[in-house]
């Protein structure tokens, strides 16, 4: 499994090997079924970061549960069409990418200096 020069190698062999080792020993491999996916609109600011931006939340649900990950969007408040989006992904909560008071609080499993877990929920933290 090294590099390889071709586009038919990089499509028939190498992508293929690459993605059974995500799905191996990273990600998982994705459902056979559909997944019953839905979303829920939690806020929108449309004067955000002093008026220059949206900032939207919205939560993701891929099943019937009332749980999902959450979603944390800004737009720039006077766009003339489409803008570019960055996605970038996490595990301490929203509250961790901004300083913005709007941002809900996820809960999460934080660790703290001295490697102890706790679950940080709605803006307070529960020690076990």
């Amino acid at each position: 499994m090294g590099a390889c020069s071709a586009r038919g190698s990089w499509n028939e062999k190498r992508r293929p090997a690459l993605l059974a080792i995500f799905e191996d020993q990273v990600y998982g491999g994705t459902p056979s079924q559909e997944i019953p996916q839905r979303t829920d609109r939690v806020g929108i600011n449309r004067k955000a970061l002093g008026g220059k931006a949206i900032r939207e939340q919205v939560t993701i649900y891929f099943s019937d549960r009332d749980d999902g990950p959450q979603l944390l969007i800004y737009q720039p408040a006077k766009r003339p069409g489409a803008t570019p989006l960055f996605a970038g992904l996490n595990f301490n909560g929203n509250q961790a990418v901004g300083t913005d008071p709007g941002i809900l609080t996820n809960d999460v499993w934080l660790k703290d200096s001295g490697g102890q877990e706790y679950v940080q929920q709605a803006n307070f933290s529960v020690m076990p």
